[in-house]
């Protein structure tokens, strides 16, 4: 009799723990656990140091081809007739001192490809950055400095953008980067306006100067320099 009664007490466990295991293993929440060594931009982007990093992504783009590691140089230089041509200066490079390239210049090529590297790597850095919430006073003031980096390069790259270009796609986040991969130019004059909001945003937001480990960052008055070349530039033309 106790057999028996032992058997049913074990074949109920058995039967309670097969429904256990059955509804537990068809919960997703047990389905989608978060792999800790496996980051992405809602668990990386929640600290001070890694913020930083994705602003100083931006600043990086400054050495590759096509901007200040030789070509930036070479080609306004050109542009700008503080460099001469010599009889070796042949095919497309030849074209920038007489001002008579176009959009298939293979010259500037690398130029408008860096520039849109830094003007996707600004709008990123800005949804992250924005999306960041810190708690000490130090790192809410740093929220603040990071945005405006951002901000300044993006300045930066679509002033040279529009000067060199004129009308260009204006990208101005990066949710619609990832939205709308192919979109219809906007005039200069839209693209100088959207520099300038971001040159005066970035002016306000960053310091005048920085302590000595943090030299060559953007500041207040280089968003203010690139803003008035903006406007110089726009009077030129005709413009306001």
């Amino acid at each position: 009799m106790n057999n028996n009664l032992k058997n049913k007490y074990e074949n109920k466990l058995i039967l309670i723990l097969i429904a256990f295991i059955t509804i537990t293993a068809c919960n997703d929440e047990y389905l989608d656990m978060k792999n800790p060594n496996n980051f992405d931009a809602t668990t990386y982007y929640t600290n001070a140091e890694n913020n930083t990093k994705a602003v100083n992504a931006i600043y990086s783009i400054m050495l590759h081809q096509g901007m200040f590691s030789r070509d930036w140089y070479f080609n306004f230089d050109l542009l700008a007739n503080e460099a001469g041509p010599l009889t070796p200066l042949q095919g497309q490079i030849a074209e920038l001192p007489r001002g008579a390239y176009d959009a298939s210049n293979s010259a500037l090529a690398p130029t408008w490809d860096r520039l849109y590297r830094m003007v996707l790597r600004s709008n990123y850095a800005i949804e992250v950055v924005t999306k960041w919430t810190p708690t000490k006073e130090s790192d809410i003031a740093l929220k603040t400095r990071l945005i405006g980096e951002a901000q300044f390069f993006l300045g930066f790259a679509y002033y040279h953008l529009g000067s060199l270009w004129g009308s260009v796609p204006l990208r101005k986040s990066f949710e619609e980067t990832g939205k709308n991969l192919n979109i219809a130019r906007s005039t200069q004059s839209e693209v100088f306006t959207f520099a300038e909001e971001n040159l005066k945003a970035a002016a306000n937001a960053l310091p005048p100067k920085y302590e000595r480990a943090n030299n060559g960052r953007a500041t207040q008055l280089g968003s203010q320099s690139i803003f008035r070349q903006i406007v110089c530039y726009a009077r030129q033309l005709g413009g306001s």
